[in-house]
């Protein structure tokens, strides 16, 4: 991690310094979900590739797997944002993933319908396109590894284009004075 100065010469130094500790503390936290990845929610599902975006797949949960909290309504479980796994084979451990030929791979969800009648689909971006046979493919396995939604938000607010917004408060605090 890169060492992070007392002072800085400009308001975009003072923000690009969260970037590196930002992306460790992601890091931590995924490899934290993954040395817990029994214990994860997780689902028997079945996905077909999605005409709406690249590497994209629709996916229906058939069943949940994992009593993770005690009347935890299942139908809520999936978030947009969630980084989930997938995979052939239902992982206990880490070194499960790939092991006797299983398929998985990472991917993002993009969509969850608001209509709880209809919560048992959802749609993800792959980080990898997976060539499905027959069109549809059963997977035994989805696995919710953390949501991704607050660390891209700040992720964002760290990168803004500085000409565009008003950062008269950041400016007083850091005593920039040219710009």
């Amino acid at each position: 991690v890169k060492e992070i100065p007392f002072e800085f010469s400009s308001v975009e130094d003072h923000l690009g310094s969260f970037i590196f500790p930002l992306v460790d503390d992601t890091r931590a936290e995924l490899c934290s979900s993954l040395e817990r990845i029994k214990d994860l929610p997780s689902a028997g599902i079945v996905m077909k590739k999605s005409k709406r975006q690249s590497c994209g797949y629709d996916v229906r949960i058939r069943f949940w797997e994992t009593e993770y909290i005690v009347d935890y309504d299942k139908s809520d479980a999936v978030h947009v944002g969630d980084l989930v796994i997938i995979s052939t084979l239902r992982p206990n451990q880490v070194s499960d993933l790939g092991r006797y030929g299983a398929a998985y791979f990472l991917a993002l969800v993009t969509d969850v319908p608001e209509d709880m009648e209809f919560r048992r689909m959802l749609s993800i971006k792959a980080s990898k396109c997976m060539k499905l046979t027959g069109g549809e493919e059963k997977f035994t396995s989805l696995k919710i590894l953390m949501n991704l939604t607050t660390i891209k938000r700040i992720h964002t607010a760290l990168k803004m284009q500085y000409a565009n917004v008003n950062l008269k408060i950041i400016r007083n605090v850091l005593r920039v004075k040219s710009w």
